[in-house]
């Protein structure tokens, strides 16, 4: 079995791929419980990596799949189409959601209501960032896709975060 990478022993390629804010996310490890900070390390071996990736892809599979069948219709529904829009997908995850579910996931608690929220929020709020951008023509608010994008990409990552990530074997250690 692989030797669990922790903040004394970060993998080599570990600092070029994620900025120093997301280090302090993975690597800072501060909860906060009943008025006092608490310090955890996450274990990150070979099967955290593999259930990670593999709710990243099927987030990203899914969030298009359904995006396109709700935005679109089911004549849009083609394997180019998902496959761009899956990559586009899951590289928006990886970028901006990977850091919360690793913060969010020093906790872990399956089908939390209040990850779910939290999810929610940062999901809007990226989606309305994107919209303003892309949409010149009308506020992002005013356009029905906004809000079934916004909402089909925050409930689709916390299900499979439940799923694949939110396992207190691997993740929940003692302090």
């Amino acid at each position: 079995m692989d030797k669990p990478i922790t903040s004394a022993n970060p993998p080599k390629n570990f600092f070029i791929l994620f900025p120093p804010f997301f280090q302090l996310l993975l690597f800072g490890n501060i909860i906060f419980r009943k008025g006092k900070i608490k310090t955890r390390k996450i274990s990150i071996n070979s099967y955290f990596l593999k259930r990670y990736i593999t709710c990243l892809v099927l987030s990203a599979i899914s969030v298009s799949f359904l995006t396109i069948l709700l935005t679109k219709g089911i004549s849009f529904l083609d394997v180019l189409t998902i496959v761009f829009v899956s990559s586009y997908a899951f590289i928006l995850y990886l970028i901006f959601a990977s850091p919360l579910q690793f913060f969010l996931n020093k906790n872990p608690k399956k089908f939390n209501i209040l990850f779910l929220i939290i999810y929610l929020l940062f999901s809007f709020l990226l989606i309305f960032i994107l919209f303003l951008f892309t949409n010149n023509d009308t506020g992002p608010l005013f356009i029905s896709n906004y809000y079934i994008v916004s909402a089909t990409t925050g409930i689709v990552f916390w299900v499979f975060d439940s799923i694949f990530l939110q396992d207190e074997t691997f993740l929940k250690q003692e302090f």
